[in-house]
């Protein structure tokens, strides 16, 4: 969880792959932290990455949760060579339903 006095924002990506092509996808996805480092758009916290089956569907799904530097980070990446160069072919190794949630804590 982010540190409740930093600025980060928590992002969950959820990137449903083509059953054919979830090893390439894991190559790729392998370098989308450093490309987002290097950009200066990630905050100090390390991404965290899980994998497992959908049950609607049983589609591959890779999810990773991680941290944009503050609130102009996921626009300033659309302009990142070096991230786009990780988006461009993630995109192509999914299927056309990925969701990006920026998450905010509550309590009941």
């Amino acid at each position: 969880m982010a540190n409740p006095k930093s600025k980060s924002i928590p992002v969950l990506c959820i990137y449903n792959v083509k059953p054919e092509k979830a090893d390439e996808f894991r190559r790729v996805l392998a370098k989308h932290q450093t490309a987002m480092q290097k950009a200066g758009l990630v905050g100090p916290e390390p991404a965290q990455y899980w994998t497992g089956h959908a049950h609607r569907g049983n589609k591959q799904c890779f999810v990773e949760l991680m941290y944009w530097k503050d609130e102009t980070s996921a626009s300033r990446a659309h302009e990142s060579p070096d991230v786009m160069a990780v988006w461009e072919p993630l995109g192509k190794l999914c299927e056309d339903d990925m969701e990006f949630i920026d998450l905010k804590p509550f309590s009941f």
